[in-house]
C-alpha cells in the first residue's frame, strides 16, 4: 500500500476536456512511476510493460464495434513454459488443505506484482481478499493466491517463529490440482527464473498484523505434457481488514457489448497515499485497482481484475490507454469520453498468438452517492426527463422495484444522465 505513496497528491486538474485525455494519462503514468521507484520495487518493470501495450493497436472498424477482437501478443506462451528445465517436486501434498483450517482465521488484503499469462507484467492484484489462519501452535496457513479460477480454494504451510516475527514455507509447497496437471509454490530468481534452494520467508508484524514478503514466488504446474512455470509474483503486502477506513460510495452506469443498461455501485476508500477503487469493471464488480480520485477526474491503475484478465480502455482508432473518466459539470458525473470503451484483455492460448478483448463497456458514467438512503427528490433543476430506469444493487434491471434499495438511473432529454440510490419503502 505504502509504495504508492502519491508525491504529487496537491496536484489537481481542473476543467480536464476530452482532448487532453492522454496528457492525464500521461500525467498519471508519471506518477505510478515515481511511486514505484520510491519503495525500489519490482513493479518498475510493470510500467516499462504497460508502455509497450499502450502503443499496441487493433485494426478495428471503430469503438462501436463490440465483438472479440484479437490483438498481437508479445510473445509465445508456448515456448515461454517449455524454455524452463523439467524440475519434479518433492514436496508432500499433505502440506496444504481445500478447506479453512482450524484455527483464528482473520481476513486479509494482498497488493503483489503479478504476471499474467501471454499478456506479460501489466499491473498487480491489488486489494486481493486472502485469508491468514493461525492455527495451533505455531502453524500458520496462507491462502494461496495465484490461479484461484482454477485451483480454488487452497491454503499453503507455514511456521511462526518463536519471536513470531517470520513465517516460513516449505519451498515446493503444494497448492492443488487441475485437470490432472499439479501446481507447487516455489521460491525462484527474478531474473533466470530458477527455482531457488531455500524456504519462503514472510515478515510479520505482530502490532499492525501486516504480512509482506520481497521474495518472487513461482506457481509451478507439472504434467505429463508439460512442466514448468505457470505465473509468478513479487513485492507481497498482506493487510489487516482493519487497517482501512470506511469507503464511500458511487454509482455506475454504462453499455456493455449487446447494447444493455448495466449499473452497479464503486466503492472508494482513501488509504492516505492512493485511492482504492472497486467495482468500476463491471465484468468483475468484487475487483479492486488503485488510482486518483479528485474533483476533475478518475484515475484506475493496476487494472489486474481476474485471472489472465486485465482491464483497459479501447478508443475509436483502435488504440489501448489507460481508464481516465472525466467530471462534467452538466451532467454532475464523471465520464468516459465517447471515443473510448473499456475493455477487459484476455490472452487465448491458441496457435494464433494474440490478445482477445472478451468485455466491453461505453458511454461509462460515475456519479458520487451524496443523497445518501433516502426516498430522492425529483427537482432536477428544470430539466426534461426522457427515461427512468431502476436496477438492484448486483446490476441487473428491473422493470418494478420491490422495497429494498435499487439505484435509479434519470435520464434528460439533453443527453445527460445522473443515477442514485432509492430506497422503496416497505
Amino acid at each position: 500500500m505504502q509504495y504508492f505513496k502519491a508525491v504529487f497528491v496537491g496536484i489537481l486538474l481542473k476543467n480536464v476536456e476530452e482532448n487532453t485525455y492522454f496528457a492525464v494519462a500521461g500525467f498519471v503514468f508519471i506518477l505510478y512511476l515515481l511511486n514505484l521507484i520510491m519503495k525500489k520495487l519490482l513493479f518498475f518493470v510493470f510500467a516499462l510493460f504497460a508502455s509497450t501495450v499502450s502503443a499496441q493497436h487493433i485494426d478495428a472498424d471503430g469503438a462501436d464495434d463490440y465483438r472479440k477482437r484479437p490483438i498481437r501478443r508479445v510473445f509465445n506462451e508456448v515456448d515461454f513454459i517449455e524454455s524452463l528445465p523439467e524440475r519434479k517436486s518433492t514436496c508432500s501434498e499433505n502440506s496444504y488443505r481445500v478447506n479453512v483450517p482450524k484455527g483464528d482465521v482473520k481476513v486479509y488484503y494482498a497488493d503483489y506484482a503479478e504476471y499474467l499469462r501471454g499478456l506479460g507484467f501489466l499491473g498487480g492484484r491489488i486489494h486481493y481478499s486472502t485469508n491468514v489462519v493461525f492455527a495451533e501452535s505455531d502453524i500458520v496457513y496462507i491462502q494461496n493466491m495465484f490461479a484461484r479460477s482454477l485451483l480454488g480454494e487452497t491454503y499453503f504451510k507455514g511456521s511462526l517463529n518463536e519471536d513470531e516475527t517470520k513465517i516460513t514455507v516449505d519451498n515446493n509447497a503444494y497448492v492443488g490440482e487441475y485437470n490432472g496437471c499439479k501446481f507447487f509454490l516455489r521460491n525462484i530468481d527474478p531474473e533466470k527464473l530458477t527455482v531457488i534452494e531455500e524456504p519462503i520467508v514472510f515478515l510479520y508484524d505482530k502490532t499492525s498484523g501486516k504480512i509482506s514478503s520481497d521474495y518472487t514466488l513461482g506457481l509451478f504446474v507439472e504434467g505429463s505434457s508439460v512442466s514448468g512455470i505457470y505465473t509468478f509474483g513479487y513485492s507481497f503486502s498482506l493487510f489487516s481488514e482493519n487497517a482501512f477506513p470506511a469507503s464511500e460510495k458511487y454509482s455506475m452506469q454504462c453499455i456493455d457489448g449487446e447494447g444493455n443498461d448495466v449499473a452497479g455501485e464503486i466503492e472508494v476508500i482513501e488509504d492516505g497515499y492512493n485511492s482504492l477503487i472497486k467495482g468500476i469493471d463491471p465484468a468483475y464488480p468484487e475487483a479492486w485497482g488503485y488510482g486518483i480520485v479528485s474533483d476533475s477526474f478518475i484515475s484506475v491503475y493496476n487494472n489486474i481484475v481476474y485471472d489472465d484478465i486485465f482491464l483497459t480502455t479501447l478508443d475509436s482508432n483502435g488504440n489501448l490507454g489507460g481508464v481516465n473518466l472525466f467530471y462534467d459539470e452538466s451532467s454532475g458525473s464523471y465520464m468516459l469520453p465517447n471515443s473510448f470503451s473499456m475493455v477487459n484483455l484476455k490472452s487465448f492460448e491458441n496457435d494464433s498468438d494474440e490478445w482477445w478483448y472478451v468485455n466491453s463497456f461505453r458511454n461509462v458514467e460515475v456519479h458520487k452517492n451524496t443523497t445518501g438512503i433516502s426516498e430522492i427528490s425529483d427537482n432536477y433543476n428544470g430539466k426534461e426527463i426522457s427515461r427512468v430506469d431502476y436496477y438492484d444493487l448486483s446490476g441487473r434491471k428491473v422493470t418494478k422495484p420491490l422495497n429494498g434499495l435499487h439505484i435509479r438511473v434519470v435520464r434528460f432529454s439533453d443527453g445527460a444522465s445522473i443515477s442514485e440510490k432509492y430506497l422503496v419503502g416497505e
